[in-house]
């Protein structure tokens, strides 16, 4: 039987047990009494910017679009497609490669054991062939090409783009036509054999299960997992300062769209601090420029801008940045109107009436997203990968002071800022 530990909050009356199995994998179950749905995530420490790592003695540098293309050939394998098979025990699953992980997926109502069985299965039963990875190159090309043409899609990457230096975070999560075409069945089982390996990967189940019981069920299922293994991805340190400040394309649209980001380069934290700082970023975003800001009312009343508008802060080991983004008949001038409101708090700083509103709409949404069983494997599972204990946001989220929210606004300047524009052909 594997140890079991209990992490939990007695205020919102939540908790996950978590078990270490003797491959190293990490697995963390949320019982939900009452729920009809479950759900289950397994997922890599494997993502996009993962493209350069350590590994023994040995650096090695893959083509971009690597854990992606994995992503879709691990539903393969010699018996049959896995979609096929979770088709007929009626669950819903997916897949999705991010900047930063991998993660599989499902949920159900019925067959719950049946379905983490097909999960567990294609997680630890690769199948390249030459043939099957030259037919995923046609397929994930033609994505490729796709996503050229899609506005939202490259306003945001020429973002990235123009944001950053060198840090992977620029290059598209799907990689290119050249450096797909690179990509063989023995690189496939390489990166397999050195990013899924058991200490690399976490399960995290949710739903009304018995925690012992499904413990005893899951080792019986990872019998083929890949042993731990140190593996290590190496970054280049980045510039602080962006590579340029603007950047424009022409596509098929009837009103320009805009991209406004801020890089942010105090990102290094883990742990309860990496909570802190993400919190800190959300709400110097919705203080400044959210819905209720006047910064939005007076936008939107000129027309400058519409509903599209939104705003997004994203926190990572390796990067950090927030985005402005939507329609506008003048992007410039949104731009010009952003750094307008940023002044003026920069003079007449927050107060902690609005910081106590901003931290109890906070505290409002992480309560709320115990009630989604896949909203809670997917918090635990980016808890694990980021190293911070998630039942402790709520007594995180009360020590935020004003000077937090103060000094960190204090370091948006148009130097670190990116205009990225799509305007009509």
């Amino acid at each position: 039987m594997m140890n079991e530990k209990i992490i939990k909050n007695s205020f919102i009356d939540e908790c996950t047990y978590i078990y270490k199995h003797k491959s190293g994998l990490t697995i963390y179950i949320s019982p939900k009494k009452g729920y009809t749905k479950k759900s289950a995530y397994f997922a890599t420490n494997f993502g996009s910017i993962n493209n350069t790592y350590v590994s023994g003695e040995n650096c090695t540098t893959i083509p971009d679009g690597v854990a992606h293309f994995l992503e879709h050939k691990l539903f393969e394998s010699e018996d049959g497609d896995a979609f096929t098979k979770y088709a007929a025990t009626g669950a819903s699953a997916n897949a999705y490669t991010s900047f930063t992980h991998t993660a599989y997926y499902f949920t159900c109502t019925d067959n719950f054991e049946a379905n983490l069985k097909i999960l567990t299965d294609l997680m630890q039963t690769p199948y390249f062939t030459a043939e099957n990875v030259a037919k995923e190159q046609g397929i994930i090309g033609q994505e490729i090409n796709m996503y050229l043409d899609n506005p939202g899609w490259r306003v945001y990457f020429n973002m990235l783009e123009a944001m950053y230096h060198i840090c992977p975070v620029r290059k598209d999560i799907a990689g290119s036509i050249e450096s797909i075409s690179q990509i063989t069945p023995e690189l496939l089982y390489e990166c397999y054999n050195n990013f899924y390996n058991a200490s690399n990967m976490v399960l995290c189940i949710c739903g009304d299960v018995n925690p012992q019981k499904m413990a005893v069920y899951i080792e019986t299922l990872l019998d083929r997992l890949v042993p731990g293994i140190n593996i290590e991805s190496k970054f280049d340190a980045e510039p602080e300062k962006v590579l340029k400040s603007y950047t424009e394309q022409k596509l098929s649209v009837s009103m320009p769209i805009f991209n406004i980001g801020f890089k942010d380069n105090d990102f290094r934290c883990n742990g309860d601090e990496f909570i802190k700082k993400n919190l800190i970023g959300k709400i110097v975003l919705d203080i400044l420029f959210g819905r209720s800001s006047n910064f939005y009312d007076r936008l939107y009343a000129k027309g400058l801008i519409n509903e599209s508008f939104d705003i997004e802060y994203s926190l990572e080991k390796q990067y950090a940045h927030s985005i402005l983004s939507g329609e506008s008949c003048n992007p410039e001038e949104v731009y010009n109107e952003a750094f307008e409101t940023i002044k003026y708090y920069q003079k007449s700083e927050i107060t902690e009436h609005e910081l106590t509103r901003q931290k109890n709409i906070a505290k409002g949404s992480f309560i709320c997203q115990f009630n989604n069983i896949e909203e809670i494997s997917r918090a635990i599972m980016e808890s694990h990968f980021n190293d911070f204990n998630l039942y402790n946001s709520l007594d995180i989220y009360n020590s935020v002071t004003c000077d937090d929210i103060n000094n960190a606004i204090n370091k948006l300047s148009e130097e670190y800022s990116v205009l990225s524009v799509i305007n009509p052909m």
